[in-house]
């Protein structure tokens, strides 16, 4: 079968250098798993200079190619994109974008180049569209509709801005403020809803949208998406290369009666569930943590960013490091003793790659009840340390702690789901599967 994938990321087998994000790493390995499965698999890179560019800055997009070519992925020559929404809109763009009926152009300037897809669909004789991560892409494949459309997705886009408003306290916004910013809010809303109005558009054309966030599932149907279905995410194994039983790896190499190094966050600082999951972090589980747990421990926050000014204060307690961007999260991953992903401990719910790498890499991995929600595979207790609250939290870890058979056996049924649903070929395997359920 001949397959053209259309993502807005070049796919990277790795971290290769700092900008590469999980899109990259997914879009490779499902490209790539179904070239290993014998099709045809063409990749056209819808791309926007101003955020795209250190690929052609660094010369390794042409490297990057012949690489991706190796593994049987032709990549065509990529379309670009001018992103409007990155320049300050005139006040008649705005009043244009507040009195039309659904400018989706105005939120997807991909929009504009449907043309040009459609060209590279006939160039290629595709047999079917597979959009990984683009939102972009689906506006662009708009109105192609002689071949399926099969789209791996992840939150719905307008959700991010809808928990803002949720989550006023979290995000800093301000209650009881003046006539102007009422009315700023009110034009805010009003563009949300024009929003969503493009979003559903553009989304309805396609024949599968599959949500790596199981819960999206019930509010794409209630908004009329009835084709969305649940797809896993996925991550390379990080212990493949070791060839041994990552858990006696783990064992042997670390004790918790050492230090225990907790990794309290991964990911961009001010990204919507960040700012959810590092507001719990650290205002009330840290400062709990630091006077209830019976050993010493340190909680490392990792990503790129500034954290909000609220939180400022609370990140210099004794028992948080802020380490920024780290050039191999790999290896922190490999190091720590437990690894926190809290962003769903508030309105917002996701299921994020990260709970993925964390089983692959072998973690004990802590969440919040929600994420049970948003990731079916959580099995409380067998595969993931379940919290409710920071007291929760806090008494669980010292039961691991004062249990470590408990605690590696956590790590290990982690480590079996991973193997068991989540690995590269599997996932890419189960998309295959939808994508000749629409041709036959």
């Amino acid at each position: 079968m001949r397959i053209l994938i259309i993502g807005s990321s070049i796919p990277y087998a790795t971290h290769a250098f700092k900008g590469i994000t999980a899109v990259n790493i997914v879009s490779y390995y499902l490209a790539a798993g179904l070239a290993n499965a014998g099709h045809k698999v063409f990749y056209q890179p819808l791309l926007d200079l101003a955020i795209d560019s250190q690929p052609f800055e660094n010369g390794d997009y042409v490297l990057q190619i012949e690489r991706l070519e190796e593994v049987g992925i032709q990549v065509l020559e990529p379309v670009f994109v001018e992103n409007a929404g990155k320049q300050q809109p005139s006040l008649r763009k705005r009043m244009r974008l507040l009195l039309s009926r659904c400018p989706v152009a105005d939120f997807y300037p991909a929009y504009h180049v449907r043309d040009k897809i459609k060209k590279a669909v006939r160039s290629v004789n595709a047999a079917a569209i597979l959009n990984i991560w683009s939102p972009e892409g689906i506006a662009a494949s708009f109105g192609i509709r002689h071949i399926p459309k099969i789209a791996y997705y992840g939150d719905i886009d307008f959700v991010p801005t809808e928990i803002y408003y949720l989550e006023k306290e979290v995000f800093g916004s301000r209650n009881n403020r003046g006539l102007k910013d009422s009315l700023l809010d009110l034009l805010n809303h009003i563009k949300l809803k024009k929003y969503k109005n493009s979003i559903l558009k553009i989304i309805k054309d396609y024949d599968h949208i599959g949500c790596v966030t199981y819960t999206n599932i019930a509010k794409y149907r209630k908004l009329g998406v009835l084709q969305a279905a649940y797809f896993k995410n996925t991550w390379y194994d990080v212990f493949e290369a070791l060839g041994a039983d990552c858990i006696e790896w783990h064992r042997k190499r670390r004790h918790l009666t050492q230090k225990v190094k907790i990794i309290g966050h991964v990911g961009h600082l001010r990204m919507t569930g960040s700012s959810i999951g590092l507001d719990f972090l650290l205002r009330k589980a840290a400062p709990l943590m630091k006077t209830k747990l019976p050993f010493d421990h340190e909680i490392h926050i990792i990503g790129g960013g500034e954290l909000p000014a609220r939180l400022k204060p609370f990140s210099k307690a004794e028992n948080v490091v802020l380490r920024g961007y780290v050039d191999d999260l790999e290896k922190e991953f490999l190091d720590a003793d437990f690894f926190f992903l809290l962003n769903n401990v508030g309105q917002y719910n996701s299921a994020f790659t990260r709970h993925v790498i964390a089983w692959s890499a072998g973690q004990c991995l802590v969440v919040h009840r929600n994420s049970v929600k948003a990731l079916p595979e959580i099995d409380p207790g067998v595969n993931a340390i379940v919290i409710d609250n920071e007291v929760d939290l806090a008494e669980k870890l010292i039961q691991v702690v004062e249990k470590p058979d408990t605690y590696y056996q956590i790590r290990r049924s982690g480590r079996h789901t991973y193997l068991d649903a989540f690995q590269p070929q599997q996932v890419a395997a189960e998309v295959l599967a939808i994508i000749n359920s629409h041709i036959h």
